[in-house]
């Protein structure tokens, strides 16, 4: 289990690896203000993978709006993307990034459609992972350079709130040559 946790406010990012998974969390040398990130490095098979657990609080409204908010988000998650790949050939960000996948014409889907496009990523969730009266959208996201690794990839309505599990599934992997 690894977990980063908030320093106030409560809250924060964990991620469980079966004990048979070699893995270890990497440090994350930049500070970012718009998304909180916890990195683990793991061995698939032949595969070294990173991964990014990414949550991005919702703006909330401000009386003095940010204008250049969105603008910040888009270059931190194309600084951890650029840092991931450096490190390794593989990544994979799983998280809730409170940017609306289902609305490619928006603001905030053209940030994910561009990151996708730029860093050679497949987003794997394709269905609203939060479900409310009014809207149904697309929060929760797996995003890959290598969508090919993955057998199963969804989102589970555990009914205890409005926002889904996700999940994926790896292909067996072969650890022989």
């Amino acid at each position: 289990m690894y977990q980063k946790d908030r320093k106030k406010g409560g809250g924060g990012i964990i991620a469980y690896f079966d004990s048979s998974l070699p893995s270890k969390e990497l440090k994350v040398m930049k500070k970012y203000k718009t998304i909180e990130i916890l990195a683990v490095e793991a061995r698939l098979g032949n595969n070294e993978v990173i991964f990014l657990g990414i949550y991005r609080t919702p703006k909330l409204s401000d009386p003095q709006p940010d204008t250049h908010y969105l603008e910040r988000v888009e270059e931190e998650l194309n600084n951890a993307c650029m840092w991931a790949s450096l490190k390794k050939q593989i990544f994979i960000i799983t998280g809730d990034l409170n940017l609306e996948r289902l609305k490619p014409e928006s603001r905030e889907g053209k940030i994910l459609a561009d990151l996708e496009e730029e860093h050679g990523m497949q987003c794997l969730i394709t269905k609203p992972t939060r479900i409310t009266p009014t809207p149904e959208t697309l929060l929760g996201v797996i995003l890959s350079n290598k969508p090919n690794l993955f057998r199963k990839e969804g989102s589970f309505n555990q009914e205890i709130c409005d926002n889904h599990l996700i999940y994926g599934r790896f292909k067996a992997i072969s650890t022989t040559a």
